[in-house]
């Protein structure tokens, strides 16, 4: 299993989508989308080629699209 670090402001952003989640429905499903989001990072670590080229954004930008959101990477 590969490692992952996340950057600082991934973790806010990983905080806000829980707590907005858990205002609009539940402290589960927040708990459960937040692992799913973290999941996809592990998935990423362990497979970089999984997610598609945003080179039309900026150069060797990737992004791997988990529900709602798109992690880059």
């Amino acid at each position: 299993m590969a490692k992952y670090e996340l950057a600082h402001k991934a973790v806010e952003d990983l905080t806000g989508i829980w707590e907005y989640t858990i205002e609009q429905w539940s402290e589960q499903q927040a708990d459960s989308y937040y692992n799913l989001l973290l999941d996809s990072c592990q998935d990423i670590a362990n497979d970089p080629g999984l997610g598609k080229n945003y080179d039309g954004i900026t150069k060797d930008l990737f992004g791997l699209k988990t529900s709602r959101h798109i992690i880059f990477y």
